[in-house]
């Protein structure tokens, strides 16, 4: 009851004002994705919202979600809305609206809220709670309630300036639109944004402002490819193309900008790497010490001819962490293995011995078959570069071991640990950053020279 009558007060608030914070779009508008957008995954799963306050100077306008574009359902003046995923069902009366306007007249009338479930309008003159269902609400930043949505296509958020909220702990700007998309109580947070805007909110991270032009322009010609080559579906069942951390590209919209980087992002307006045609997988990575990693022998599937090991003359001894060495000692290597679990879980005792057993067979020196033996007779065996280095907690799986030997007072070998002799930083598949720069500044490669080198048998296009 208390729960009925606190929501019927805030109908009653928001009633006061909806003349002068709505205006309706009748019919509502389908909008069409005029160029290329990337769906970026900002909040999901455990970082999904149950509420959250967003800032755009001029006002919003209010949709729903569609596979390729949207649909315009109603704007408000406020510069300051709150969006939250509340458990409960709108109380309305038999009238149904196609358009927002007379729905805007009715709640004025009725003191009620405008209500949108599945592209029908109507007013809710309070608020009951339903354990099974959830709607969405829109505040302003008092608390008052504006719009009242519900259905299976995701909540829209779009407005002529840029949208800024708190995606984590930070608060930041993005171009494009905002979908609130529901997922049980809570919702996920999608930023739909134009492909090229997506490049410049990636460049300043992942590249930053010290490289090269030519290099810089490969780089923008692989960010804007990897949204594209489907190479990673695991974010598709989300209901988004890309997240915003290092397994997709690190992405914070507005967060930063640089005058220079979105020049030369222009000048490769529009251009992709493809293969036979398609949008190529494309990766990168700080140094490769050396040559490459091929990508089925990082993490096994597909051997695709234009990422199999190459060497450009890296010199990869002048970089950071160009060339490394750590040492660990059985008990730690222990640890490490039974921390990453999988085929580790095997060994019950410690570690007693661990050798490379196989290295990348397109000749690079990356490990790509580490063989564990522990104290108990167990043996696992781990494949692919990438576990390997994770697994070890590694700055690159290019490596060699060597084992570091005590004698006991008998004359007995003790294996007390390994030296572990490192080079490059990252899988290393892919462009090298630091092969990269060497060839647009010592060999003077441009940036068509330098993708053809990293991914050979490739070609650029440039999207209609």
């Amino acid at each position: 009851m208390l729960h009925h009558m606190l929501f019927s007060r805030l109908l009653a608030a928001a009633s006061a004002v909806v003349l002068t914070v709505l205006s309706f779009l009748a019919p509502p508008q389908r909008i069409p994705d005029d160029d290329t957008v990337v769906r970026v995954g900002l909040c999901y799963g455990e970082t999904g919202k149950s509420s959250i306050t967003m800032h755009a100077a001029g006002g919003f306008t209010l949709g729903r979600a569609g596979a390729d574009g949207w649909t315009a359902l109603l704007a408000v003046e406020n510069e300051t809305v709150i969006v939250s995923r509340l458990q409960s069902r709108p109380i309305t009366g038999e009238a149904r609206y196609v358009n927002a306007a007379p729905a805007i007249e009715a709640a004025e009338r009725e003191d009620g809220t405008v209500f949108c479930e599945n592209g029908i309008y109507m007013v809710a003159k309070g608020l009951s709670p339903a354990a099974s269902e959830a709607i969405f609400t829109v505040s302003d930043e008092n608390g008052s309630l504006l719009f009242l949505y519900a259905g299976a296509e995701a909540l829209t958020l779009s407005a002529d300036a840029a949208i800024e909220f708190p995606a984590d702990e930070t608060l930041y700007s993005y171009r494009g639109r905002i979908e609130c998309r529901p997922d049980g109580a809570q919702f996920s947070v999608i930023n739909v944004v134009g492909l090229e805007d997506y490049v410049k909110g990636v460049l300043p991270w992942e590249i930053g402002t010290n490289e090269s032009d030519e290099t810089t322009k490969a780089f923008a010609v692989l960010t804007r490819t990897a949204p594209l080559s489907e190479s990673k579906p695991a974010h598709l069942e989300d209901g988004f193309d890309v997240c915003t951390g290092t397994c997709c590209q690190i992405y914070r919209g507005l967060a930063r900008t640089d005058e220079r980087l979105e020049r030369l992002a222009d000048e490769t307006a529009g251009q992709i790497l493809t293969y036979e045609g398609h949008p190529a997988v494309v990766l990168y990575h700080t140094t490769s010490g050396g040559a490459t990693c091929s990508l089925s022998e990082a993490w096994g599937g597909d051997d695709l001819p234009y990422l199999r090991s190459v060497d450009v003359g890296e010199p990869y001894t002048e970089a950071q962490d160009g060339v490394w060495t750590e040492y660990l000692t059985m008990r730690e290597l222990t640890s490490r293995l039974r921390a990453y679990g999988g085929v580790f879980s095997a060994l019950t005792g410690t570690v007693s011995d661990i050798r490379v057993t196989a290295t990348d067979c397109y000749g690079s020196s990356f490990v790509t078959e580490l063989t564990v033996t522990d104290n108990e007779g167990n043996t696992a065996v781990l494949r692919y570069s990438a576990p390997i280095r994770q697994a070890l907690g590694l700055k690159s799986a290019n490596f060699t071991l060597t084992p570091l030997n005590l004698y006991r007072p008998n004359g007995s070998v003790y294996h007390a640990g390994v030296r572990i002799n490192g080079r490059g930083y990252g899988h290393g598949v892919g462009l090298s950053g630091t092969g990269a720069a060497y060839l647009s500044e010592s060999l003077g490669y441009d940036y068509t020279r330098i993708l053809a080198a990293y991914f050979p048998g490739t070609m650029l296009k440039t999207l209609a």
